[in-house]
């Protein structure tokens, strides 16, 4: 999260004057003005920062179409909404799927994605290549190559049509996802 520079934290270092031939203040003025470039530069720094989140996704929420199953509208919260202010950009993603036992079956096909407040983020890829498959994989997703609006203060998650289970389908998925969170001040 970035580091918050009021206006008035930068108004009292800006105006902090000190009393001529003052010794103390003078040292204290510097240490302020050192102190707010440090700020700056952090708050610069982890604004601009490309973070990891991991995030594992089980059976039950493989199949389920509740709040925070894949299978909802809403899909699996990956990364969490960063607050007023603030954006979050979708860098890229791998997603492992650890295939147990069965493969699950149903889904609408080509609908795998990641989404920002409900704005696709990624090129969706089909249920058939990742969760209704019958073996491991490992699938490597990247942004979409056209632009997208940033939902100021909304998440990342990963949804797609629900699949159901046929009785003893016990995979599970991780998922990687590699973000950068903006500074908008809107």
């Amino acid at each position: 999260m970035a580091v918050t520079l009021t206006a008035a934290t930068i108004a009292a270092i800006d105006t902090f004057h000190a009393t001529p031939g003052d010794v103390q203040n003078t040292e204290i003025r510097t240490a302020l003005t050192a102190a707010r470039a440090d700020l700056v530069t952090l708050d610069a720094a982890l604004t601009t920062a490309i973070v990891t989140a991991e995030v594992a996704i089980s059976a039950a929420e493989i199949v389920g179409t509740a709040a925070g199953d894949l299978g909802n509208s809403g899909g699996v919260e990956i990364v969490a909404a960063p607050g007023a202010g603030f954006a979050l950009q979708f860098i890229d993603a791998v997603i492992i799927y650890d295939f147990d036992t069965a493969a699950y079956t149903g889904g609408a096909g080509d609908d795998l994605g990641f989404f920002i407040n409900s704005v696709a983020v990624s090129p969706s890829i089909a249920t058939a290549d990742l969760i209704t498959k019958a073996g491991d994989t490992v699938i490597s997703m990247s942004p979409l190559a056209t632009d997208y609006v940033l939902g100021v203060n909304s998440n990342i998650n990963l949804a797609c049509t629900a699949v159901t289970n046929p009785g003893t389908a016990a995979g599970v998925i991780r998922v990687k996802v590699r973000y950068r969170t903006i500074t908008t001040g809107l």
